[in-house]
């Protein structure tokens, strides 16, 4: 007799689940109270001569104005570190220069700014975009724990920076894809598992909708798992799943744990597939077709019997609960449920042709 399953099949390939990271841009001067200039005068005020103050106050204006204006002040401003009249603010703005053109030049820059927060308490937006771009600058050229660091110092300086907690989420994804390549499996469970807390974070806090994207990260923990032969710890991505009522992220664990030959895992994983959500005919006839394949037909009607007692209206489960009769040699017991189950679905070709095999069959 025909009838078709359709698994889930294949492995999970390990990928980001947050697009590309956009750099920050640093925040302009017409936001900021006072103006740079000003706020640069005030802090070294009889501390720099006042042909730095001048010049600073100058060429941060010209900033302001105008794009146009970014090659001068730019000149203008490393003249002012080369007078040693540079502090953090003045580096912060060359970082910003220097970002698409020269990013290692960028990045000294920013790591000298630093000490903005501090520096200038006013301008704590403006410091954590520079913690921002530094981190970003550090990921790119591959220091993934320093960019940790200076992801957390934006988070510190303004808990409401969302870029900086999405990148954290790349971030621990591209570090566990590492973690991998070096055999580290535990390592990279971690990473992943930092992933998830903070989408977890990011969705209550900004109200962003991350469950497809926790939903990718649990299954690359659970192929991590699967591949190092470590099922029982699945059992927490799986409780996670069934939480959010995900019988999607479900049933790829248990098209994972299939590819492995972890019956017990994969049996595991139908049956919680279907008590989370009792419309499903899939898993229960994967989980039925395990026990069909292997012979034991007893065990298969029973599953089939389960999943018809909590849902009768499981018109497919009736039509595979009537194959497996009718194999038994219950073939009047398995041409009632296949008939019901054909007038359940009149559209279904399958139904009917197998309707009219098992007919032949007893004549």
């Amino acid at each position: 007799m025909r009838r078709t399953g359709g698994a889930v099949q294949g492995m999970i390939e390990m990928r980001p689940v947050i697009p590309a990271v956009v750099m920050a841009v640093l925040l302009p001067l017409a936001v900021l109270a006072g103006g740079e200039g000003d706020a640069y005068a005030a802090r070294h005020k009889g501390r720099f001569p006042g042909k730095c103050l001048e010049d600073a106050k100058k060429h941060l204006s010209a900033l302001e104005k105008s794009d146009k204006s970014a090659p001068a002040a730019r000149k203008g401003l490393e003249a002012l570190v080369a007078a040693g009249c540079g502090d953090s603010l003045i580096e912060a703005r060359l970082g910003t220069l220097r970002l698409d053109s020269d990013p290692a030049a960028a990045r000294k820059h920013f790591e000298a700014a630093t000490s903005l927060a501090a520096d200038y308490p006013d301008l704590k937006p403006l410091a954590a975009s520079v913690l921002f771009n530094l981190a970003y600058l550090l990921e790119k050229a591959g220091d993934l724990d320093g960019a940790e660091t200076r992801y957390r110092g934006v988070l510190d300086a303004d808990h409401g920076y969302a870029n900086a907690r999405t990148s954290l989420i790349t971030l621990y994804q591209k570090r566990a894809r590492a973690r991998i390549a070096a055999g580290d499996a535990t390592g990279a469970i971690a990473d992943i598992d930092a992933a998830i807390a903070e989408a977890d974070i990011s969705e209550n806090q900004y109200g962003m909708r991350f469950r497809v994207f926790r939903e990718q990260l649990a299954i690359q923990a659970v192929e991590i798992l699967v591949a190092s032969k470590r099922f029982d710890a699945v059992d927490e991505y799986l409780g996670r799943f069934r939480a959010e009522k995900n019988t999607r992220g479900i049933l790829k664990a248990a098209a994972l744990m299939n590819a492995a030959g972890h019956r017990a895992g994969e049996e595991k994983a139908y049956e919680m597939a279907f008590d989370t959500d009792s419309t499903l005919h899939e898993p229960v006839i994967l989980w039925a077709e395990l026990y069909e394949n292997a012979g034991d037909l007893a065990r298969a009607e029973a599953i089939y019997r389960r999943a018809l007692e909590k849902n009768s209206r499981l018109s497919r489960v009736r039509y595979a609960l009537g194959v497996v009769l009718y194999n038994q040699g219950r073939m009047k017991e398995g041409v009632a449920e296949v008939e019901q189950a054909s007038s359940e679905l009149p559209t279904s070709a399958e139904f009917r042709e197998t309707l009219e095999e098992m007919k032949a069959g007893m004549r």
